[in-house]
C-alpha cells in the first residue's frame, strides 16, 4: 500500500467530521463539551496515532476514539459533581456569571455600609437575629429583656436598617424615571 502524505492524511480525517459530530452530538448534550470532544478526536487522528490504514479502518478508530472520549467526559464530571458534594459546594450546573458576582458583592457593601450607619443597640439585636441565627427567646435572655420587647425592637431595627438601604441606594436610582 502507498504512503500517504501528512497533507493527505489530515484532509482525509478532516472529512470525518460531520459524521464525528453527529456521533458526538448524540452521546453529549452540552455544546460546548461535544466540540471540545470533536477536536479532541480529530487531533488524534491527524497527530498519526491511528494506523494508516483504509478509510474504513480510519472511520471505525476515530469512532471509538469519539465514544470513549465522551465516556471519559462523563465519568469526569460525575467525579467533579461528587466531591463538590463531599465539600458541600454547589455542582457545577449552578455555575455564577461574572455580573452575579459583581450584582452580590455590591449587594453586600450596601448592606454592610447600611448596618454600619445603624446605632449599636440595632446593630447588635440584628447580628444575634441573622448573624449568630439565635431564636427571640434566646436574644432576650441575652439581653435581659422580654419576648415581646425582642419583638419589637427587631421590627424597628429592620425598619432603621431599611431606610439606611434606601438613603445608600439612592445614587442608583435613575433621575429621569418615565411616568405611567
Amino acid at each position: 500500500m502507498a504512503e500517504i502524505s501528512d497533507a493527505d492524511w489530515g484532509a482525509l480525517v478532516a472529512a470525518q467530521r460531520p459524521w464525528l459530530q453527529a456521533l458526538i452530538d448524540r452521546q453529549v448534550p452540552e455544546r460546548a463539551a461535544a466540540e471540545d470532544i470533536l477536536q479532541e478526536t480529530l487531533a488524534a487522528g491527524i497527530s498519526k496515532e491511528a494506523e494508516r490504514g483504509s478509510i474504513a479502518d480510519l472511520r471505525a478508530w476515530l469512532g471509538g476514539v469519539a465514544r470513549n472520549k465522551s465516556r471519559q467526559h462523563f465519568r469526569s464530571q460525575v467525579r467533579r459533581e461528587r466531591a463538590h458534594q463531599r465539600a458541600g459546594d454547589e455542582p457545577w450546573g449552578a455555575a455564577v456569571t461574572p455580573l452575579e458576582v459583581l450584582v452580590d458583592a455590591e449587594r453586600e457593601n450596601l448592606v454592610r455600609a447600611a448596618v454600619g450607619a445603624l446605632g449599636e443597640a440595632d446593630s447588635e439585636i440584628l447580628r444575634m437575629k441573622y448573624g449568630e441565627g439565635m431564636n427571640y427567646r434566646q436574644i432576650g435572655e441575652s439581653l435581659g429583656i422580654d419576648h415581646n420587647a425582642v419583638t419589637n425592637r427587631l421590627r424597628a431595627a429592620r425598619q432603621t436598617l431599611r431606610s439606611a438601604l434606601r438613603r445608600h441606594t439612592e445614587d442608583f436610582e435613575p433621575q429621569n424615571r418615565p411616568t405611567r
